[in-house]
């Protein structure tokens, strides 16, 4: 009985966050009605929220600090070896 029970459950919970079938054969909406400035079919990124300058930026600057911080750290362990000369 409570095998059945949960099996009730689980329909009436996937019945609930189905797509309508209605909605998913709909046609697609006419190229008339596309935001101006872009053609139908493209995409430029920006419906996806997608900054590229932003994270061009951060990548650069990642970079920059993981090659200054491996820089500094093969220093101090070159000093250390060495007696504080540094060897290049």
């Amino acid at each position: 009985a409570e095998v059945a029970s949960l099996r009730q459950q689980l329909a009436a919970s996937s019945a609930a966050h189905a797509p309508p079938v209605a909605h998913a054969a709909a046609a697609p909406a006419p190229a008339e009605e596309a935001p101006a400035g872009e053609a139908a079919g493209e995409d430029s990124g920006a419906a996806h929220g997608v900054a590229w300058g932003w994270l061009i930026g951060v990548a650069l600057l990642a970079l920059a600090a993981g090659f200054a911080l491996g820089w500094l750290v093969l220093d101090a362990r070159i000093r250390r070896r060495y007696g504080g000369l540094r060897i290049y």
